[in-house]
């Protein structure tokens, strides 16, 4: 098993210096963020990610997935479906290829609610979020077949703005995520379990070994992270 991790740890750093230390601490392999943009455009992103790319090769470290940019101009859907994150997802999976991320890791949609807001989450709800993700990532398959990178869908917890309480969302448990995956209906798509935000759900809840054993060969990418049950 190889143990990598993600840039969140080090802060703004350059690139290059946090490979160091990741690579100083002992991973073997990296989770990279593309909630950055480096400071690069289209017209030099190929040459500074392939550089990178190169660097990690040298330094004996695998980069074994990519994190997607996460968070919408607003909480409805509308936002999540806008052109402005449509354009902003390509420009990761595109990167994403450029340093030779295999899978793609991507939010889906949920409703964060405002302070002071309480969550509900019921069928209805549940019906505009798969239609929302859907509509989403079918848009997106092109063009991860394009640059050939893999999406890996997380399982996420909504938060309640007036308890501050995590609560069961759409893709919080495996039952959410196969049916997803079904619907898109394509081997580019698996899952990204998050161990921590699985952790988040309230007692009775589907346990890890059941998320686990319910998606099977589904599971492509884990993410490990420790928390107390109430905040991530």
């Amino acid at each position: 098993m190889k143990l990598g991790t993600n840039f969140g740890p080090f802060g703004l750093k350059p690139v290059k210096e946090i490979i160091d230390e990741i690579k100083e601490l002992g991973f073997d392999a990296i989770d990279f963020s593309l909630g950055r943009d480096y400071g690069v455009t289209e017209e030099n992103e190929k040459e500074f990610f392939t550089d990178i790319k190169e660097y990690c090769a040298q330094k004996g470290l695998w980069i074994s997935q990519a994190h997607a940019p996460f968070g919408t101009p607003n909480f409805e859907p509308e936002g999540f479906l806008s052109e402005e994150v449509f354009l902003r997802s390509v420009t990761a999976i595109r990167r994403a290829s450029y340093v030779g991320a295999p899978w793609l890791v991507f939010h889906p949609w949920l409703r964060n609610v405002h302070e002071n807001e309480t969550y509900i989450y019921n069928e209805e709800e549940r019906k505009i979020a798969f239609e929302t993700d859907y509509k989403f990532f079918k848009r997106l398959e092109p063009y991860f077949k394009q640059y050939g990178v893999n999406c890996a869908i997380e399982n996420l917890a909504a938060i309640d703005g007036v308890t501050g309480i995590h609560k069961p969302s759409f893709c919080s448990c495996s039952k959410d995520l196969k049916e997803l995956l079904d619907a898109l209906n394509d081997d580019i798509f698996g899952v990204c379990f998050d161990a921590g935000h699985a952790n988040l759900m309230p007692a009775g809840s589907e346990s890890t070994t059941e998320f686990i054993n319910n998606l099977g060969d589904k599971l492509k990418v884990l993410h490990l992270h420790d928390n107390f049950g109430w905040v991530t």
